[in-house]
C-alpha cells in the first residue's frame, strides 16, 4: 500500500492520452473523505443531501444543488453526518491545460492564460443564486456523463476521440459561462494564507508517511516551528479535528482498505496501522464504520462480490 496517497494524492485522474477523470457517489449514513490535494482542478456536484467540505482553512456547509469549484494545491476533505437520509455527489477532475491552445490567439491570451497561470480562478461556490447557475449546472452535468463514458463503456477509437472532443468543448463551454457571467476571481496574493497551507501540508505529510509508528506531538509542532500547546489548537481550528482524532482516521481508513485488499489477520492490521492495542483497535473501528473489523470485511467483500 502506498502510504503517500493521504498526502498529495497520487491517484492518477484520467490518462495522459485524456487527463480527465469522473467519480460517483451515492449512499445514506456517514462518509468521509480525509484531507488531500492534488495538481488538478475538480468541480464537485452534491445533486442531493447535505455536507460539509473544508477547503484549507476553511469549512463550508453545502446542500443539495450546488457546484464546488477547487483549485490546484488546495487541501479539501467532504465529511457526510452519520444521520444523513441521502447523499448524490459526484467530481469531474482535470488538468487544466487541457484548455490550452497549441496557437496562441486572442482567446488563449486573454481568457485561458490567466487561468493556466493561477491569475484567474473558479469561484468556489456555484448555488441557484449565482447568474448562470442552470447552464453552469447543465454544463457539469455533460461533462460528467462525457467523462463517465469513456471510463465506463471503451468507445471504438473514433468514437473515444470524439467523445474526448465533447468534453473538452464543455470544459471550454463552463469557462464561457464562468466568464459570461462575471464569476471569475482574480486570486490575491496572500503570502500568510500560502505559508500557513504549506505548513499544514508538512505536517498532514508527516503523518501520512509515518502513521504506522508513534507519532509524538513535539514533532509535528517542530516541523512548523510552534510550541506543542499552540500547535494543538491551531491543528484544530485549521483542519476541524484534534491531532489524535485525524492521526486514528488515517489509521482507520488505512486499516479499512487492508482489510479489502488483504488476507492478513485483523491483529497485524491493527499493529500495521499503528495501533499497538487491539481492544483500542476494535472499539474505534465500530465507532468508525459501525461494525467490527471482521463484519467490514465480511459485508463489503459480499457487497463488491454482489456488484461485480
Amino acid at each position: 500500500m502506498d502510504k503517500r496517497q493521504t498526502l498529495k494524492e497520487q491517484t492518477n485522474h484520467g490518462t495522459v492520452s485524456c487527463p480527465v477523470a469522473a467519480y460517483r457517489f451515492e449512499n445514506s449514513g456517514a462518509w468521509q473523505v480525509m484531507p488531500h490535494w492534488h495538481d488538478e482542478n475538480e468541480i464537485i456536484c452534491l445533486k442531493e443531501g447535505s455536507l460539509t467540505l473544508r477547503i484549507n482553512t476553511r469549512e463550508y456547509p453545502l446542500h443539495a444543488p450546488v457546484l464546488v469549484c477547487i483549485a490546484p494545491g488546495e487541501i479539501h476533505s467532504i465529511e457526510i453526518a452519520e444521520d444523513a437520509q441521502w447523499t448524490e455527489e459526484s467530481a469531474v477532475v482535470f488538468r487544466a491545460d487541457i484548455l490550452g491552445f497549441a496557437h496562441y490567439d486572442a482567446v488563449q491570451e486573454k481568457l485561458i492564460a490567466p487561468v493556466l497561470e493561477g491569475i484567474c480562478r473558479f469561484p468556489v461556490i456555484l448555488n441557484p443564486t449565482v447568474p448562470g447557475f442552470e447552464q453552469l449546472w447543465t454544463c457539469y452535468e455533460q461533462l460528467l456523463a462525457q467523462t463517465w463514458t469513456l471510463q465506463t463503456e471503451e468507445p471504438a477509437e473514433t468514437e473515444w476521440e470524439l467523445t474526448y472532443f465533447q468534453i473538452k468543448i464543455g470544459l471550454f463551454q463552463f469557462v464561457e459561462q464562468l466568464y459570461r457571467s462575471r464569476l471569475m476571481e482574480t486570486v490575491s496574493g496572500d503570502r500568510t494564507a500560502d505559508a500557513e497551507i504549506e505548513s499544514i501540508k508538512k505536517v498532514l505529510s508527516y503523518i501520512g508517511a509515518h502513521y504506522d509508528e508513534p507519532i509524538r506531538l513535539q514533532t509535528l509542532a517542530d516541523l512548523v516551528n510552534m510550541n506543542s500547546q499552540y500547535f494543538c489548537r491551531y491543528f484544530k481550528k485549521k483542519i476541524g479535528r484534534t491531532i489524535t482524532e485525524y492521526v486514528n482516521d488515517i489509521r482507520l481508513h488505512r486499516a479499512a482498505d487492508e482489510l479489502l485488499s488483504t488476507e492478513k489477520k485483523v491483529i497485524t492490521i491493527a499493529q500495521d496501522c499503528g495501533f499497538d492495542n487491539i481492544g483500542y483497535f476494535i472499539r474505534k473501528f465500530r465507532a468508525f464504520a459501525g461494525v467490527t473489523p471482521g463484519e467490514y470485511r465480511k459485508r463489503r467483500g459480499e457487497s463488491m462480490e454482489e456488484e461485480s
